[in-house]
């Protein structure tokens, strides 16, 4: 079951534009974004007094099925998921690593997902599959980030057998300037200890592939509220030989 990352990562993008730059910024570090919502997905977030994230529940349709999903949550790490009755444990190998181990509902380890952060950001990315009593590489993501702390590359690698090569490379030119709260949410919902892993909204992400031709581009176009915060947003996206397409975001704080 290749490229995972659409279950378990859940696209680490966010979406903008629509230029309001110099709206003021009241914000503070306890936001708590309650929903995320557009035309395929939506995600709702509950909180604990202490303003931790207590649980999530995720619905998808696809045409006319709808499946659901739900998180539990302990100090930021998912306790509990109804993803194939999914069992998740963590260990911390080192202060800036974490293991993640899925079991299957008899307690088999099916998936291993190692995390390396440095500070706040998360650096790279690995997920490794069990089978036949083997641990097998599958797929790895490295992010780089600029001076004010956004990321502007994610380099995706696939595993052949025998070492890892560059599947695509996705960068991301240009922010906004508005506080981005919803990132850390849409990275992963196994992970939520961090806070921020981005600060602004990104206005445009390129992809390319291991030879460099360009063959997507996503564009996003904001409106904000008084507070600086993106209220909606519209994602359009080209790519190769596919109809430009558009999704409608809605966030709710």
């Amino acid at each position: 079951m290749k490229h995972l990352t659409g279950l378990f990562l859940l696209t680490l993008l966010f979406f903008s534009s629509c230029r309001k730059e110099d709206a003021p910024q009241r914000i503070a570090n306890n936001v708590r974004l309650s929903r995320l919502e557009n035309q395929y997905r939506k995600q709702q977030f509950f909180y604990n007094a202490d303003g931790s994230l207590s649980r999530a529940l995720q619905q998808e349709r696809n045409g006319d099925t709808v499946k659901d999903f739900r998180y539990q949550y302990i100090q930021g790490l998912v306790a509990g998921t109804s993803v194939a009755r999914a069992q998740v444990t963590y260990e911390w190998l080192h202060a800036d690593s974490l293991r993640l181990i899925v079991r299957n509902e008899g307690g088999q380890p099916t998936y291993t997902m190692l995390f390396r952060f440095s500070g706040d950001r998360l650096e790279r990315w690995w997920q490794y599959q069990h089978a036949d009593g083997l641990i097998l590489p599958r797929e790895r993501t490295d992010f780089t980030y600029n001076a004010q702390g956004n990321l502007v590359e994610r380099k995706h690698y696939d595993h052949d057998g025998a070492q890892w090569l560059l599947a695509h490379t996705v960068q991301l030119p240009a922010y906004d300037r508005q506080p981005n709260w919803s990132a850390s949410f849409e990275l992963t919902p196994y992970w939520l200890g961090k806070p921020r892993l981005v600060q602004n909204n990104p206005l445009r992400e390129e992809f390319r592939n291991a030879a460099g031709h360009l063959f997507k581009t996503i564009v996003w176009q904001y409106q904000y509220n008084a507070d600086g915060l993106k209220v909606r947003a519209t994602k359009t996206i080209s790519e190769d030989h596919e109809p430009t397409r558009t999704e409608h975001i809605h966030y709710t704080y």
